[in-house]
C-alpha cells in the first residue's frame, strides 16, 4: 500500500516517465498525460497516450513489466515505481483527470519558464489509454546521497 504523502505527491503536476520493456528486454518509454492512484488496492493508473507511444503500449501488451518514474519539476524530487500492468481504453472520468492534468503541469512548467509550445509535443492525451499497475517496488530517485534507495520493496 502506497502512503497518502506518495498518493498525492504521484496526482500533483509532475512529469510523469513511463520504462517498459519486450520479451527481449529491448526498452521503449513514454511520457504519462496523468496519475492516480486506487484507493484502498496499492495500484497505480497513469494516462498514456496510445497514438504517441506505441511501443510502450506493445511492451505492457507483451510483458505487463513498467518502471514509472515521478519527478516535481521545481525541485526534481523524484520517486521510481516498479511493478506489472494491464491496459485499458480511457474513460471519461480518466480524460477528465489527464485534462487536468495538462492544464496543471503546463502551468506549472510556465511558471518556471518553459513556454507552454514548447512542453505541447510531450505532454499529449490523444487516443489516451490507461496502464494500472500493482506496485512491487518503489525507489527515491530524488538526485543525491540517496538517489536510487529502496523504499518499499514487495513483502
Amino acid at each position: 500500500m502506497l502512503d497518502a504523502e506518495l498518493a498525492r505527491f504521484i496526482a500533483s503536476p509532475v512529469m510523469i516517465i513511463i520504462g517498459t520493456r519486450d520479451t527481449h528486454n529491448r526498452a521503449a518509454i513514454a511520457r504519462g498525460a496523468g496519475a492516480t492512484v486506487v484507493k484502498g488496492s496499492g495500484m497505480v493508473e497513469v494516462i498514456v497516450s496510445e497514438w504517441q507511444w506505441p511501443d510502450c503500449i506493445a511492451n505492457i501488451h507483451a510483458t505487463g513489466h513498467i518502471a514509472a518514474t515521478f519527478v516535481r519539476p521545481s525541485d526534481y524530487v523524484a520517486y521510481q515505481l516498479k511493478g506489472r500492468g494491464t491496459l485499458r481504453t480511457a474513460a471519461e472520468e480518466d480524460i477528465r483527470l489527464s485534462r487536468r492534468y495538462v492544464d496543471d503541469i503546463v502551468d506549472t512548467l510556465g511558471g518556471l519558464g518553459v513556454e507552454p509550445q514548447l512542453a505541447a509535443p510531450w505532454i499529449v492525451n490523444a487516443k489516451a489509454a490507461v496502464i494500472r499497475f500493482d506496485v512491487e517496488d518503489v525507489y527515491l530517485q530524488t538526485p543525491g546521497p540517496g538517489a536510487g534507495a529502496l523504499l518499499r520493496g514487495v513483502a
